[in-house]
C-alpha cells in the first residue's frame, strides 16, 4: 500500500490539489479473468475506459476526490460488454467504501451538516448513510440490567422522554418515547435480568415509584438530594420575593442576593458571608427563611438515617410560622417521600449522573437541530463505547483517545515542537509511506504562519 491513495492495487497517476480539495487520479490494477455474463475465460479485450469521480475519506486536511480510469471490457464469445469492477467503491453511493466507513463511525460524534461539510458530500447524504447504521445498530442491541439504576424525565422535540442511566457504569442504557408509567413499567418488564437492580434513583415522580415497586420489589428506592434541595431554595426565593414586594423600593430584584441566600454558608467566603449577614439583620422574615434552609441543609450532613430523621423532626417543630406559607409544602412533600428521601442515607446514591448525561443529549440535540428521536436515541447510546474523543489533525474525525497517534516534530524556525494527534488510518498513510517528508514541510510552514 505505499502510494499515496493509502489503497492496496491502485496506481496513482497524478495528484491535483486546491485549497480545499486533493483529487487523486488514479487507475485500479485488477483486471477480470472471466466474463461475469457468459463465465469464459480469456475471452476479454479492452473496450475503451471512462473516467468516474469517487467521494473519498479526507486527508491531509482537505477534502478527497479519487478520480478513476475505469477500464471497459467486451467478451469475444458472448459480445456482451462491462465495467472493471473496483472492489474499493461503492457504486451505488459514487464514493469509496472507506469514506462510508468513515461516515458510519463519525455520524456519532459529529452533526450530519459539519461532517457533510468536512467530506464534500450532501448532508442528505450522510443522514441517510447514518441512519441504515443506527437501524442495524439498534436492532442488534442487547440491554443489560445495572446494579444502580438512574431514571429522569428529558424533554427532547418538545415532549417529555425517560431516561435510563447505569450510573456505576456511568452510561445511558436507553431512552424511552414517554415518560408515562405503562410505558415505563413495559420498559423494565422487558429488562433481562431486572432482578440484579439493587437501588433506583428517582425525582419525586410517582409512576416511576410505582413501576419500580411493582417491577423491582427488592430494589430500594432513592429520591435524588438535589431534588430535594432545589425545592427547599425555592421556597426560600419566594419568601424573598414577598419581602421584596414589601418593601419601599419592590421593583428591586438583584440577582446576586438570591445567589447568595441559597448558597450554603460553608461555601460562602469571608466577605459573601459578611454580605448575607448585612441583608439578614435588616429583616427578620428573610432570616428566619434564611435560617430554615441552613438548618435543612445540616440534616443531609448526618452521620445516619436516624439521626437525619430525628433533626427533619426537630426543623418542623421549630419551622416558624411567618414563614409557614412558603415552607409547608415542603413538610408535605418530605412527609409523602419520607421513606424513599431518607433511604439515601442507607443508600447515598444521587442522580448526579443521570442529570449529567441529560444535559449532554440536549446539547447534541440542539447541535444537530432537526434530528427525529430515533437519531437522537441512537446517537446517545452509540456514544457510549467511543468514550472521550480527540480529532485528527488530518481528517477531521473524532477518535477514541485510546487509539490515537501523537506526534512531535520540531520546528526550527520557531524554536519549538508542534504536537498533534492522528488517527490510526492517517497515520499508516502518511507515516509508513514516502509522504511524510511532505507532510512534515506542510506542518511546519502551518505553524510558521500561525506563529507569525
Amino acid at each position: 500500500m505505499h502510494n499515496a491513495l493509502g489503497l492496496s492495487g491502485w496506481t496513482v497517476n497524478e495528484i491535483r490539489d486546491t485549497e480545499i480539495l486533493r483529487e487523486y487520479h488514479a487507475t485500479c490494477d485488477s483486471q477480470p479473468a472471466a466474463c461475469p455474463k457468459c463465465g469464459v475465460v480469456a475471452h476479454l479485450y479492452r473496450h475503451g475506459n471512462k473516467t468516474v469521480r469517487y467521494v473519498d475519506a479526507p486527508s491531509w486536511g482537505k477534502q478527497s476526490l479519487l478520480v478513476a480510469k475505469v477500464q471497459r471490457y467486451r467478451c469475444r464469445s458472448c459480445d456482451a460488454t462491462f465495467m472493471q469492477r473496483l472492489p474499493d467503491v461503492d457504486d451505488s453511493r459514487q464514493m469509496t467504501k472507506r469514506c462510508m466507513a468513515y461516515i458510519e463511525q463519525q455520524g456519532v460524534p459529529q452533526t450530519f451538516a459539519a461532517l457533510s461539510r468536512h467530506i464534500g458530500v450532501d448532508e442528505k447524504t450522510v443522514r441517510t448513510i447514518c441512519n441504515s447504521k443506527f437501524e442495524r445498530q439498534m436492532s442488534e442491541l442487547k440491554l443489560e440490567a445495572p446494579t444502580i439504576l438512574g431514571i429522569d424525565e428529558l424533554t427532547l422535540l418538545k415532549r417529555k422522554r425517560t431516561i435510563f442511566v447505569d450510573i456505576g457504569a456511568r452510561r445511558v442504557i436507553d431512552i424511552i418515547e414517554s415518560m408515562d408509567r405503562r410505558r415505563v413499567e413495559r420498559w423494565m418488564w422487558q429488562l433481562p435480568k431486572r432482578e440484579n437492580i439493587k437501588v433506583v434513583a428517582i425525582d419525586m415522580w410517582g409512576p416511576y415509584a410505582n413501576a419500580v415497586r411493582l417491577l423491582l420489589p427488592g430494589a430500594k428506592v432513592v429520591v435524588d438530594k438535589w431534588h430535594v434541595l432545589s425545592k427547599l431554595n425555592m421556597a426560600l426565593d419566594r419568601v424573598r420575593n414577598r419581602v421584596r414586594r414589601g418593601s419601599k423600593n419592590p421593583r428591586r430584584n438583584p440577582r446576586q442576593g438570591k445567589l447568595l441566600l441559597q448558597t450554603s454558608r460553608h461555601r460562602l467566603s469571608p466577605m459573601r458571608r459578611m454580605l448575607v449577614d448585612a441583608m439578614l439583620a435588616n429583616n427578620a422574615l428573610l432570616d428566619a427563611a434564611w435560617q430554615a434552609k441552613e438548618t435543612f441543609y445540616d440534616v443531609f450532613d448526618a452521620k445516619s438515617r436516624a439521626e437525619a430523621e430525628a433533626l427533619y423532626d426537630l426543623w418542623v417543630k421549630r419551622l416558624p410560622a411567618s414563614i409557614a406559607p412558603e415552607f409547608g409544602p415542603i413538610v408535605n412533600m418530605v412527609d409523602n417521600w419520607r421513606g424513599p428521601i431518607f433511604t439515601f442515607f442507607d443508600y447515598p446514591v444521587t442522580n448526579a449522573v443521570t442529570e449529567g448525561k441529560n444535559g449532554i443529549i440536549k446539547k447534541l440535540n440542539r447541535a444537530g437541530n432537526g434530528y427525529s428521536f430515533d437519531t437522537i436515541r441512537a446517537k446517545a447510546l452509540m456514544a457510549e463505547p467511543l468514550g472521550k474523543t480527540a480529532q485528527c489533525c488530518t481528517c477531521k474525525g473524532h477518535f477514541p483517545v485510546a487509539s490515537m497517534r501523537h506526534h512531535k516534530l520540531p520546528v526550527p524556525s520557531i524554536g519549538e515542537d508542534f504536537h498533534y494527534d492522528l488517527c490510526q488510518s492517517c497515520d499508516f498513510t502518511i507515516f509508513h509511506t514516502e509522504h511524510k517528508a511532505k507532510f512534515d514541510e506542510g506542518i511546519k510552514w502551518l505553524y510558521t504562519q500561525l506563529s507569525g
